[in-house]
């Protein structure tokens, strides 16, 4: 499987920039955990293993954010949305 563009690591380091500004705060094991896993989505984008979204599925950053962020206006929410359009929209067979 090909790495995905470029784009998508972009907009995952943007999200890691984001939720690492907030891994002191109240959410921190909340944060750990979307750090965890926007680190693992990176490295799965970069070697190529990244499966394919065909279209409809997603990598759950949302919904994982969206249960326990304490606005739907935030930073970090919307950068994982960000992502996670990305990804549906490029990881497309």
């Amino acid at each position: 499987m090909q790495p995905l563009p470029v784009e998508l690591i972009q907009r995952i380091d943007e999200a890691l920039v984001i939720a690492r500004g907030m891994s002191s705060g109240p959410r921190a094991s909340d944060v750990d955990r979307l750090l965890a896993a926007l680190l693992a989505v990176r490295q799965q984008a970069l070697s190529g293993t990244l499966e394919a979204s065909r279209g409809g599925s997603s990598l759950g950053l949302t919904r994982g954010v969206a249960d326990w962020i304490d606005s739907r206006d935030a930073p970090i929410l919307k950068a994982v949305a960000e992502v996670e359009r990305i990804y549906r929209r490029q990881a497309v067979p």
